[in-house]
């Protein structure tokens, strides 16, 4: 997978996490490797939720 795609995607899940009021984070270390964090609300005071049938 390269730079640019990871990046993409990076930027995807960032823009979907906070379209939901939640936020995505990185943490780094050399020689640890790399976190990556995604935060959702679990739920959304006045949000609406669908009805499934």
């Amino acid at each position: 997978m390269s730079f640019g795609t990871i990046a993409t995607a990076l930027v995807s899940f960032r823009q979907l996490a906070e379209l939901h009021g939640g936020a995505l984070s990185l943490a780094s270390a050399v020689g640890e490797g790399t976190s990556v964090t995604i935060r959702l609300p679990a739920s959304r005071v006045g949000s609406r939720t669908a009805k499934v049938a």
